[in-house]
């Protein structure tokens, strides 16, 4: 699987089980069964507004029953029982996914606003070489260590878009003489703001990675 191929390649996954089940369901003589999570799940990668999250929870290899709950409102009429077969493949396919995100040690991994590594390892880079001296908010060590292993305990979604947000302040230096490039980058840090914003607004319960995302954000007037 590749993983640029994102959303593509889970809705076709989703699409296949989701007939798979239904042959299922008839084959047991059960053919008025909805299939909640599994449409739940289609439909909220059709949502714009939702996407983003769904492909949050699938890259952390969440199981269909969890994403289905984050969900937090019902996507369809009635919701009844998938078969227990379906659901087992279709959290083994949620894993597999998982693991090649943790196996390519891909820095997208932990951002939706742009498929670019080089772009993401770029910003990462310029953030740590000019920013983080001056103010170091975190262990870059034990950081970067999560950051690679693709392991949420000294990094997070949202610190990680919020580095990407600071580090186009530094960018936009790199292109001082290109009005295009410059109205680029801010378009760029403005989406990787918004990130942040949303997925601080899921933190309950403030965490040291969830103050050091404020902290990076206030570093500087973004």
């Amino acid at each position: 699987m590749h993983i640029r191929a994102t959303k593509d390649q889970m809705m076709n996954e989703i699409e296949r089980l989701r007939t798979e089940n239904k042959h299922l369901v008839q084959r047991h003589f059960v053919s008025d069964m909805k299939n909640g999570m599994l449409q739940s799940v289609i439909q909220a990668l059709e949502d714009d507004d939702q996407s983003q999250d769904i492909l949050h929870h699938l890259k952390r290899g969440k199981s269909l029953r969890s994403i289905t709950e984050q969900l937090q409102r019902p996507l369809v009429a009635e919701f009844g029982n998938i078969t227990p077969d379906a659901e087992r493949q279709f959290n083994i396919a949620i894993e597999q996914y998982r693991q090649q995100w943790v196996e390519s040690q891909d820095p997208c991994f932990w951002v939706n606003v742009t498929n670019d590594p080089v772009l993401v390892e770029h910003l990462m880079t310029l953030y740590l070489t000019w920013i983080h001296p001056l103010h170091v908010l975190f262990d870059e060590e034990q950081f970067i260590s999560s950051f690679r292993k693709c392991e949420d305990v000294y990094c997070s979604s949202s610190l990680v878009n919020a580095i990407c947000a600071m580090a186009c302040n530094v960018l936009r230096s790199e292109w001082r003489d290109d009005d295009g490039a410059r109205s680029g980058i801010g378009h760029l840090q403005a989406k990787f703001m918004d990130e942040v914003e949303r997925l601080q607004r899921r933190v309950k319960i403030p965490k040291l990675k969830a103050i050091q995302t404020w902290a990076i954000v206030g570093e500087g007037d973004i």
